[in-house]
Order: structure tokens, then sequence, then C-alpha cells
């Protein structure tokens, strides 16, 4: 027996030895990994810093093409009917024409051209509403200054009392459709 226990406590002392010498190995180790690390820990660092702001600037980048279609939203459904609604002038010019046609004194004579005139005027009225309910205004300006941005001068003419460059007569209404114009008014300009 005691060679049993003297070849257990060889045993246990090599293996003790070679506890030791592993924890050494696996010490040397750690900290070659940690010496080998502090420099790839700030490349590291560094690469987590870059995916940050990449990840930051694509966050920003989105949230402006999110904004970016809900404002092209808008403006579609805004200004779908814009094709729609020049066609839909030429229909209200008509009536206008047809109103101008009429003479005055016919309109008082006559019953029936007087229903008739009543009947175009409330259609061009209820032309007027739909138009106004879907953002389109008649732009009036009659007597005021000249605005390339709506308004398109056909000619110049000399007219008393007029200031220069004021709108003196108007050829044809303009329109916008809410801050867009749909159509240019044609105008005479004082000169």
């Amino acid at each position: 027996m005691t060679y049993h226990s003297e070849t257990d406590n060889m045993m246990d002392t090599d293996q003790a030895k070679t506890s030791e010498n592993s924890e050494e190995q696996v010490n040397q180790n750690d900290s070659k990994q940690q010496q080998e690390e502090s420099p790839n820990g700030d490349d590291s660092q560094k690469k987590l810093e870059e995916m940050k702001d990449q990840l930051l600037r694509t966050m920003a980048e989105f949230e402006n093409y999110k904004k970016r279609s809900e404002r092209e939203i808008s403006d579609m459904a805004k200004y779908s009917v814009m094709n729609f609604a020049k066609d839909m002038l030429i229909v209200s010019d008509n009536f206008n024409r047809a109103l101008d046609a009429i003479p005055a004194q016919e309109n008082q004579d006559n019953p029936l051209i007087k229903s008739l005139a009543e009947g175009i005027k409330m259609t061009e009225n209820e032309l007027a509403k739909a138009f106004k309910k879907h953002g389109i205004e008649k732009i009036d300006p009659l007597d005021k200054p000249f605005d390339h941005n709506y308004h398109q001068a056909i000619m110049e003419v000399e007219a008393e009392g007029a200031e220069s460059g004021s709108v003196v007569e108007v050829l044809q209404s303009g329109y916008k459709i809410h801050d867009r114009l749909l159509r240019p008014a044609m105008v005479k300009v004082a000169k």
C-alpha cells in the first residue's frame, strides 16, 4: 500500500505541477491576448463608431425619405385634379360666353331666354362651388398691378386714369389650384 500511496503522491505532485504549468500558460495566453486585443480593441472601437455613425446616417436618410414621400403623397392628392380642372375651365369660359351673348333687352322681354340665362347662371354657380370645394380659385386682376406670376399680358394700351403697369381689362380669367397656377389671366395692361 505504501507503494500505491507513493505513486498517488507522485501523481498528485505531477498533476499539481501540470496544473500550475497549465495555469501559467493560460495566464500567459490571456496576457498575450490582451496585448494583442489592445491594438485590435482600438480597431474594434473605431469600427463600432463607424457602424454607429453609418446607422445614424441611414436613419436620418430614412426619415428624410419618409417626409419627402408624405409630401409627395399630399401634393398628389392636392393637385391630382389639375388636368381635369383645366378642362373644366373651358366649360366655365363657355358658360360666361353664353351669358355674355344674350342681349340684356332680350333677357328681360323673352321669358324663355330669361329662363335659359338663369339656368346657365345656376349651372355656372354650381361649377364655381365645385371649384372652390377642390381648392380652385379665380384670379381677379382687374385694376391691380400686373404680376407675371399670375397674369399673361396680351397687349399694352393707353388708359386714362389707370396707373402704368396695372391691369385695365381681363380677356380671359385666370385660376389657381391651392397655391399653384392653373391658368394665367390674359390681360391688357396700361402703358
